[in-house]
């Protein structure tokens, strides 16, 4: 009896965690299918999606059995390469400024094997420095930093926060007044300039 012809292929064999990839099974005269991928077992003999979370490299095994008991396996060692992905993060000094220093120092948290640096500055400006400063408008807002991160295998992750860049108010109070009706310091009060 003829045994059964087993191959499989699967898409992308290389990425970033957490994966997804297409697994086709190819073989022919096959009536029981059992895949062993990375330590599980699945039982199709159809295509099917599998996600990997973890990085490493992943063993793909599939064991095949024809409607008369007949058996053959394939077993791919170390066939998909599963690339850490980094964690952005950056913190910002100060968190809060205003129109008359409007100067933020940047310092990148991020976690991973990152080679590759990318600021944008509300799309005002960007940097590919690890930690720079920057000089934001003299606008009161709510501006939107990013940081997109990439690692020597091309992963990448990013994150965003936003500075406040606020009003400064200056009040005039007087120490003393006098009351007298010379048109001078005759009342008190307070004066504000924005």
């Amino acid at each position: 009896l003829p045994r059964p012809v087993v191959d499989f292929s699967a898409d992308p064999l290389v990425g970033c965690d957490p994966l997804s990839i297409d697994i086709e099974n190819l073989s022919t005269g096959a009536k029981e299918c059992m895949w062993v991928i990375d330590g599980d077992t699945t039982s199709t003999c159809g295509t099917f999606t599998r996600e990997f979370f973890e990085p490493g490299r992943k063993s793909v095994g599939l064991f095949v059995k024809s409607e008369a008991g007949c058996e053959s396996s394939l077993l791919r060692d170390n066939y998909i390469t599963v690339h850490e992905t980094p964690t952005a993060l950056f913190s910002m000094n100060p968190k809060r400024l205003d129109i008359l220093d409007t100067e933020v120092n940047l310092r990148d948290e991020s976690q991973g094997r990152v080679v590759k640096y990318n600021w944008n500055f509300a799309g005002l400006d960007t940097s590919t420095e690890q930690n720079p400063v920057y000089v934001m408008p003299e606008e009161p807002g709510r501006y939107p930093i990013k940081l997109r991160v990439t690692t020597d295998k091309n992963c990448s992750d990013e994150y965003v926060q936003s500075i406040t860049v606020g009003d400064r108010y200056f009040m005039y109070i007087p120490s003393s007044f006098t009351p007298n009706g010379d048109g001078l310091n005759d009342g008190f009060g307070v004066k504000g300039i924005a």
